[in-house]
């Protein structure tokens, strides 16, 4: 199916990785509402260190995908 199908119906595309979806549950009120202001912010932070940290470390996949090319 195309974007353009997807947006017609308005198909909403899964978050790609963590960061992503992150900043799509700080937008979710449903998600805020359900677990309360003082869990959902101490949630969302844990999950923002969690991804930060994620990020910062490379990869046994990415050590064996690029060591050999470069």
């Amino acid at each position: 199916m195309s974007q353009r199908e997807k947006r017609r119906l308005r198909i909403d595309q899964l978050p790609a990785n963590l960061g992503e979806a992150v900043e799509a549950l700080r937008k979710d009120k449903v998600v805020q509402a359900a677990l309360g202001q003082h869990i959902f912010e101490q949630y969302v932070e844990a999950k923002e260190l969690e991804w930060a940290e994620y990020i910062s470390v490379v990869h046994e996949w990415e050590h064996e995908r690029y060591l050999a090319s470069f």
